[in-house]
């Protein structure tokens, strides 16, 4: 496959779609576009779905094609879901279930993939991952599950009735649960700052939702771990976070602090990846010890 064909296919595609889009809000919907710029479309829609049939089964290539494009086939998805036109709408299901095997109606947003890789071997590892794919992947059960109120009294909050074991394997739940959203309340308001809506955007925070959830888990956290607080810092390589420090503190007093570090790279595609192994130090009792973690 020619790489730089790819390009010019990808970009061919989303460019006519975005025109037709385009068009179609500027006539308020009243579909005034031709007959034949859908068919030009079409035409390029056939393209890409035969230039990606060729590497079908390299499932290696297919990955690399849907990281290097991800921005754009998210858009392509969400287009082609949305048409009144069937003849392209069929192409959703030939490029997006037959080739790249994605079920789910939306594909998340940027940020939350940049997280799932981040997390990889910090708090993520790879005995945890699950058949049905969580957005965002603190969601999984290993982790801040599904916040449902049964998950959260399971495995979340601590009670003054619970057996040592119990608490033990909550306080591990909570802990890891806690950080992710952390991380990921983190890197929402620095991709913020990064690509921001308004020029002018001083108060950047998630949305209601995500908000509470973080301040409820907040609480979980405080009935595991009584008299404890942690904070993050985490340092970025534009839009990609490199590395997270965690400082565990009681009643003020540093207890501990951690630091885990991931490297960047490029694969042959030309797309940014972390590397397998992650650098961990961790300070506490005025020691420091040094070790290697891996997904």
């Amino acid at each position: 496959m020619n790489v730089n064909n790819m390009d010019n296919i990808i970009y061919n595609t989303i460019g006519e779609a975005k025109t037709i889009e385009l068009s179609n809000k500027y006539n308020n919907n009243l579909g005034l576009i031709s007959e034949n710029e859908f068919n030009i479309l079409k035409t390029k829609l056939n393209i890409l779905y035969n230039e990606l049939n060729k590497i079908k089964n390299n499932d290696i290539l297919v990955q690399g094609i849907f990281d290097k494009y991800y921005m754009e086939l998210r858009y392509l998805k969400d287009f082609l879901i949305k048409t009144k036109k069937s003849n392209l709408r069929s192409f959703h299901d030939k490029i997006f279930n037959n080739i790249f095997k994605i079920k789910t109606r939306q594909l998340p947003i940027g940020i939350t993939k940049i997280f799932e890789k981040f997390i990889k071997g910090i708090t993520y590892f790879e005995n945890e991952k699950e058949n049905k794919e969580k957005v965002p992947i603190y969601h999984r059960i290993a982790s801040c599950g599904n916040s449902s109120e049964d998950f959260r009294k399971k495995y979340l909050q601590c009670y003054p009735n619970n057996n040592n074991q119990t608490i033990k394997e909550k306080q591990m739940h909570i802990y890891k649960c806690y950080i992710e959203r952390l991380i990921y309340d983190n890197m929402f308001k620095n991709h913020s700052l990064f690509f921001p809506e308004k020029l002018n955007n001083t108060n950047i925070n998630q949305n209601q939702g995500h908000k509470y959830q973080l301040s409820e888990r907040a609480k979980n956290f405080n009935s595991c771990f009584l008299g404890m607080k942690i904070d993050i810092d985490v340092e970025y390589k534009g839009q990609y976070p490199v590395k997270l420090i965690v400082y565990t503190r009681k009643n003020k007093e540093l207890l501990k602090k951690e630091t885990f570090i991931k490297t960047l790279g490029k694969d042959a595609l030309g797309n940014i990846n972390y590397g397998g192994v992650v650098t961990v130090s961790t300070l506490e009792n005025g020691n420091e010890i040094h070790r290697f973690q891996y997904y």
